[in-house]
């Protein structure tokens, strides 16, 4: 009898990686922001390398010597040929295993890397960041600074081939059937400061939003901002940090009325640990939501 493979075995890896590869804006923002953050001689680590871009701009950038992490097997597989080919082999060492708890060698400058979904939900960049930072020189810059958690509520696409899909949804930017009509400002509901260790995983909010606009609410959309080293930022792109749309029971909404959000979760911790709620508020309540 042929045994099944567990998930890591068949679902795809290395679609994910060549997406961030050839994803323009996100590449182009990491290239900017690294080279103003690397300065010749530095020694980088580069977080979850997959095909290795952002450890080669980093030795494109000046670095000395750059650790390119990377656990999967697939990724693995080409990582170092890519580096051989790209001619920086002798400054760029592929380190294999566990970015969340793997050892360096040295102590080093910068700390590269991008491990993102959308609200720190799902992948580890967190857990990532925290442990290289045990790494980090006095005065070592992390590229990637800082994470913005945004909230608001919408009407998002929910008809697909005929029939009604009330799932959680993405909003690509390069797909405009999938745009949301906001009907809320949106709320900052979590900052995160990268360049020290994050401590407390739990995120547990109420927040009030008020509507803007009249309409149909069916989503919570949940969207970050990535905000880099050098003051720049970075927010949805084809393979990275897209909105996120969680599904809320539709109801009709008139400017002016509030509502409550609740919403809990565990960074990198996944969609199982999170909760939502969305309740309306009664006219002229300062917090109570209505029954």
């Amino acid at each position: 009898m042929t045994s099944i493979p567990p998930p890591r075995q068949y679902w795809s890896i290395t679609e994910g990686t060549f997406n961030c590869l050839i994803d323009h804006p996100r590449a182009a923002a990491f290239d900017r922001a690294i080279r103003s953050a690397v300065r010749p001689g530095d020694v980088v680590v580069d977080m979850g390398s997959g095909t290795g871009v952002l450890a080669l701009f980093a030795a494109r950038a000046g670095a000395a010597r750059v650790y390119a992490v990377e656990h999967d097997p697939n990724n693995l597989a080409t990582l170092s040929r890519v580096i051989e080919a790209n001619g920086f082999a002798d400054r760029i060492q592929v380190l294999e295993g566990d970015v969340c708890t793997l050892d360096l060698p040295e102590p080093v400058d910068v700390i590269v890397g991008e491990m993102i979904a959308t609200g720190l939900i799902e992948e580890q960049h967190v857990r990532a960041n925290n442990n290289m930072l045990r790494f980090a020189r006095d005065n070592a810059r992390v590229v990637l600074a800082g994470y913005t958690c945004l909230a608001g509520l919408v009407w998002s696409p929910t008809a697909y081939h005929g029939l009604t899909f009330d799932v959680v949804r993405y909003e690509y930017p390069e797909l405009p059937e999938l745009t949301s009509q906001p009907l809320t400002a949106e709320h900052a509901y979590a900052r995160l400061n990268l360049t020290r260790r994050v401590e407390h995983f739990d995120v547990k909010v109420q927040f009030r939003l008020q509507a803007t606009a009249g309409g149909v609410v069916n989503g919570l959309r949940i969207r970050g901002v990535m905000e880099f080293h050098d003051g720049t930022t970075l927010k949805a792109t084809p393979a990275c940090n897209y909105p996120i749309i969680l599904p809320v029971p539709e109801s009709s909404v008139r400017p002016g009325q509030a509502f409550r959000i609740s919403l809990s979760y565990t960074l990198c911790g996944g969609f199982p640990t999170l909760t939502h709620r969305v309740a309306t508020m009664c006219p002229g309540s300062l917090g109570a939501p209505s029954r």
